[in-house]
C-alpha cells in the first residue's frame, strides 16, 4: 500500500478500518506496537480534500483537526479531554499563519478505525488532515504540519499543554462545502455552433495534469480558490492550426511562436 500511495494493502483491506478484526499484518504490528509502547498520546496524520471550506464561509480548511470520539454518544473522559487541550493548542498556535483556516474534521464514531481505537485503548489520539492551500500548497503544509507536531511536543514535554482550553475545540468550525478552484464569474461565451452569444459563469477543477470544466451556469452563491471577473472577455472555442517547422527552429523560436499562436487562441 505504500509503495503505491494507496491506504489498502496487498490484501485489498483498508489499513485504517482494520482495528477490530486485525487481520492485515500491518494492523497487527500497530496494535502490537501500542500495546507495548503504551504512549500516552498519538497523532494520526492524513490528507482530506483540497477544496473544503471552513464552515460556511468561503476560506479554505487548510488544516481540519479532531480528538475522535471514542464511542457513538461522543463522551468526553479524561483521554478525550486531553486530546481536545492538544487540539486547542494546535489550533492557537497555528494563529498565526492560518486564521480563519483551521477546521474541525467532521465524522461520526468509527470503531473500526485505528484513530477512534486509540482513544478507546486511552491514548490522547489528535488528528491532523492536511487540506488546501492558495500557492505552493505542498511546502506550505509541510511547514504547518512541521509547526502543529513540534509545539504539541514542547507542549507536551512541558505540560504546558494542560492549560489550553478544550472548549476552544468544541467551538471550532467544521468542515464545510466544497470550493472549486476556478470560478470565472460573467464572462460572455460564443460557442462556434451558431447559438447566439450567452452570459454566464464557468467552474473550472484542477486535476493532475489539466484543468476540468466542473460547472457552468448561475454559480454565484459559490466560492472558489481563485477567481476571475469576466466583465468584458469573451469566451471561444480554442483554434486549431497545423504548423510546419524547419528542423533547424531552436526552442526559443518555438516557444515564441507557440506564446503568439496563444495569444491568438490556437
Amino acid at each position: 500500500g505504500a509503495e503505491i500511495h494507496k491506504r489498502r494493502n496487498a490484501q485489498g483491506l483498508d489499513i485504517n478500518r482494520d482495528a477490530r478484526d486485525l487481520q492485515s499484518p500491518e494492523g497487527k504490528l500497530l496494535y502490537r506496537l501500542q500495546s507495548e509502547l503504551r504512549p500516552e498520546f498519538g497523532f494520526n496524520l492524513h490528507n482530506q480534500d483540497k477544496r473544503n471550506s471552513v464552515g460556511d464561509t468561503d476560506k479554505l480548511a487548510t488544516i481540519a483537526l479532531m480528538a475522535p470520539p471514542f464511542d457513538y454518544d461522543l463522551t468526553d473522559n479524561p483521554v478525550r479531554i486531553r486530546a481536545k487541550k492538544i487540539v486547542s493548542h494546535i489550533y492557537q498556535t497555528l494563529g498565526p499563519y492560518l486564521y480563519g483556516h483551521v477546521s474541525k474534521y467532521d465524522a461520526d464514531y468509527m470503531p473500526r478505525s485505528f484513530g477512534d481505537s486509540m482513544q478507546s485503548w486511552g491514548i490522547s489520539t489528535v488528528l491532523i488532515e492536511s487540506g488546501g492551500w492558495y500557492q505552493n500548497t505542498e511546502t506550505y503544509m509541510q511547514k504547518m504540519n512541521f509547526i502543529a507536531l513540534i509545539s504539541s511536543f514542547h507542549a507536551i514535554a512541558t505540560e504546558s499543554y494542560m492549560q489550553a482550553n478544550p472548549a476552544i475545540y468544541d467551538l471550532l468550525d467544521e468542515n464545510g462545502r466544497d470550493l472549486f478552484d476556478l470560478l470565472i464569474q460573467d464572462i460572455t461565451v460564443i460557442d462556434g455552433t451558431g447559438i447566439p452569444a450567452f452570459t454566464t459563469d464557468i467552474a473550472v477543477n484542477y486535476s493532475t495534469d489539466r484543468g476540468v470544466i466542473a460547472d457552468l451556469g448561475d454559480l454565484n452563491i459559490y466560492a472558489s480558490r481563485d477567481t476571475v471577473h469576466g466583465d468584458g472577455l469573451i469566451l471561444l472555442p480554442g483554434l486549431i492550426g497545423v504548423v510546419g517547422l524547419d528542423a533547424a527552429v531552436d526552442s526559443t523560436e518555438l516557444a515564441n511562436r507557440a506564446n503568439a499562436m496563444l495569444k491568438k487562441g490556437f
